[in-house]
């Protein structure tokens, strides 16, 4: 009895550490308080992402916040993988808004080495 007790109890605090880092299809996602139609700069993508060597996670787990960042900043893979500064970002670049924006995971595991990212891809306007 003891035992199934403990195994609930840790098998409910394991699950309660779980975070939702997902989006499909949301209509938009705007970036500031400019309400004007944008001008459209087609597909766009943001990544953020945490490597793994020797099963060792580098980093935090991937989050959203800094994928949409990434898309808003239009910055690269390097810049999502912490490599350059994406707060130097131009401003003459950076989306205002984004529509029909969806969150994917990829990355890949070669056994010592591997990449998880957390993907935003969507439509970016100025």
């Amino acid at each position: 009895m003891k035992t199934s007790v403990f195994l609930t109890l840790g098998l409910t605090m394991l699950c309660s550490c779980a975070t939702y880092n997902y989006a499909q299809k949301v209509k938009t996602i705007s970036f500031d308080d400019n309400l004007s139609k944008g001008q459209a700069v087609g597909p766009i993508r943001g990544e953020d992402c945490t490597w793994t060597v020797m099963n060792q996670q580098l980093g935090g787990a991937p989050t959203i916040d800094k994928a949409f960042i990434n898309a808003k900043n239009q910055a690269g893979s390097l810049a999502s993988a912490g490599f350059s500064a994406v707060e130097k970002a131009d401003a003459n670049k950076q989306i205002r808004y984004i529509n029909n924006a969806t969150t994917s995971n990829e990355g890949f595991n070669a056994y010592l080495f591997g990449k998880s990212c957390l993907v935003v891809t969507g439509v970016g306007y100025r």
